[in-house]
């Protein structure tokens, strides 16, 4: 049976922490898989309700925002990060589901070191190229995405090939819509 754990950073339930909801549900009702999941300390009550059922892991996601917010997101991301570490390490974790563009950039040094495959579900354009410090974000999306992710499952085919125009190749990669 193949282990996966799903980094699930989100804070609010929006339609794609639905959407992931019920790759949850496909997944951890698989005879040949068992789904963990480590999920954001900080998410809101719904979202920590539905998750109920899938027996989460909580811990403090980096955080970009309030006051002192560069102190707070350096003292997290060192302390996710090693967390992560120790569970990867200790879990013989198979595969890591990764459903947000922004756990790239925070877990970057276990996904780097990783032997484990990289599932990376987007729902979104990638960001990158328009956010703040281009070169260290292009730098992190071709280090990961298109050198370590073994596959990405777009919602859309306008997603698919916004990633292909990033350098994205992939026979592995697909196209699975959302749930309506």
């Amino acid at each position: 049976m193949k282990k996966i754990v799903a980094l699930f950073p989100s804070s609010i339930l929006y339609g794609k922490e639905r959407s992931n909801f019920e790759v949850f549900k496909i997944l951890n009702n698989s005879e040949h898989f068992t789904l963990s999941i480590i999920a954001n300390k900080g998410a809101s009550k719904d979202l920590k309700e539905m998750l109920k059922e899938f027996d989460p892991y909580y811990i403090s996601f980096p955080s970009r925002k309030g006051r002192f917010r560069y102190i707070k997101y350096l003292y997290r991301y060192l302390l996710s990060n090693i967390y992560i570490a120790f569970y990867l390490l200790f879990n013989k974790v198979d595969c890591i589901y990764l459903n947000d563009e922004m756990s790239i950039f925070d877990f970057f040094p276990n996904l780097l070191l990783t032997r484990a495959k990289l599932i990376y579900r987007i729902g979104d354009a990638p960001a990158f190229p328009t956010l703040k410090g281009y070169k260290l974000n292009s730098f992190m999306w071709d280090t990961i995405v298109n050198k370590k992710v073994s596959t990405i499952v777009s919602i859309s085919n306008f997603i698919s090939s916004e990633i292909f125009k990033h350098g994205r190749s992939s026979k592995n990669d697909c196209v699975i819509y959302n749930f309506p």
